[in-house]
Parts: structure tokens; sequence; C-alpha cells
């Protein structure tokens, strides 16, 4: 969720945690599932409003 909120793409997320892109997809669609989320403009918000966001830092 921490690397949805900072804007990684699926592909940047798999590399970074050494997953496949496939693995990662499934994971992030998780997410959204279990916190019953629209999409990753949802879950970047939550991740503010839980602090694991903390600040919109330019990548």
């Amino acid at each position: 969720m921490a690397a949805i909120a900072d804007r990684m793409t699926n592909g940047e997320i798999a590399e970074h945690f050494v997953l496949s892109e496939a693995t990662v997809k499934t994971y992030v669609g998780r997410i959204l599932r279990k916190l019953g989320l629209r999409d990753r403009v949802q879950t970047v918000i939550r991740a503010y409003e839980v602090g694991l966001a903390l600040s919109a830092s330019p990548r």
C-alpha cells in the first residue's frame, strides 16, 4: 500500500520486492477488495489517512 502511495507502478513494485508483476497485480487487487476501495487513487488517499504516506514528495 505504501508503494502504491509512493506512485510506484506494478512493474516498479515487482522489481523492488523481487516479485512477478502478476503477483503484484494480485496483491493490489486483494488490497482494494479487503479495504473496499475502488482504485489506486482511493488506495493513495487511504494510505495518507492512516499514515503510510507522509508527504507528496516528487519522484
